[in-house]
């Protein structure tokens, strides 16, 4: 197997694993759609889940836009090999790998079992709150999917109908800062996981590599331990912010983290022979 399809599919179980410990800490949750709160029935506040919300908001800082930045790096891959030439064949190709399943969780699962649950009692309509968060799933770990299959077409626009990887990026950093905007003022109602906002991770993953590697020759065995203090380090020094912290949150955090994290997938992988 072609060592760098060994590394992603490390970093694939990494980010697999974090996605898991990052879901651990969710006692409460509220949308405009419902929402349920298991942590009253504790009654207070235990030990295990002060430690697991902690290192949930550490995982938060970056792990999504580190699964763009890999599904971006595979698709880059398949482009290359010609995989998917036109733009029809792409989202068929993806509305039967992604939008499928999507639909048959949301309307086989995830409905039912919010239903008997509780999660929509408070609503004046709760079958329609139920079908509209499938359009608006803010607070729906489904978000993902939606906003996969976009950003796969999106990103099949931007790289086969502009040839400057500049202006490329331009218009993906347009984007992220239109799917700021939505994020920070109309989360509730932000549309298909706002795809937005995770163009730009989708589009840097087919860089991460070549960043990657010029790294690694300029700092050697040293570029791990390096990351993870500029990373652990800006971590710890954002969050004490007294203004501003949140645009670091969403942009220095989320590409420091997903260097630190390629790198040390690529250590593991290496370290396998």
């Amino acid at each position: 197997m072609e060592k760098r399809r060994v590394e992603l599919d490390v970093l694939r179980v990494i980010l697999a694993a974090l996605v898991v410990l990052g879901h651990g800490s969710f006692y409460t949750l509220e949308t405009a759609f419902g929402g349920v709160d298991y942590g009253g029935l504790l009654g207070r506040d235990t030990v295990f889940h002060g430690v697991i919300s902690g290192l949930s908001s550490w995982i938060y800082t970056f792990h999504m836009p580190a699964y763009f930045c890999l599904s971006g790096a595979v698709f880059a891959l398949e482009l290359r090999r010609g995989k998917y030439p036109s733009l029809r064949r792409l989202a068929a190709a993806k509305a039967r790998r992604l939008l499928v399943p999507l639909c048959f969780v949301w309307l086989a699962w995830n409905i039912p079992i919010k239903w008997v649950s509780g999660y929509y009692a408070g609503q004046a309509h709760p079958l329609g709150a139920a079908l509209v968060q499938i359009f608006f799933p803010e607070g729906v770990y489904l978000w993902f999917l939606e906003a996969l299959f976009l950003v796969f077409l999106l990103d099949h626009l931007l790289v086969t109908r502009i040839q400057s990887p500049a202006r490329q990026f331009g218009l993906a950093a347009l984007a992220f800062l239109a799917g700021l905007v939505f994020w920070r003022y109309f989360r509730p109602w932000t549309p298909a996981g706002n795809p937005f906002k995770y163009l730009v991770w989708f589009w840097l993953g087919r860089w991460m590599d070549p960043v990657t590697r010029r790294l690694r020759r300029r700092f050697g065995r040293g570029l791990l331990h390096l990351e993870t203090v500029l990373f652990f380090g800006a971590w710890v020094a954002v969050e004490r912010l007294p203004w501003g912290g949140w645009l670091l949150e969403v942009s220095l955090l989320p590409l420091l983290g997903t260097l630190w994290v390629w790198e040390l997938a690529a250590r593991l992988a290496r370290s396998r022979g």
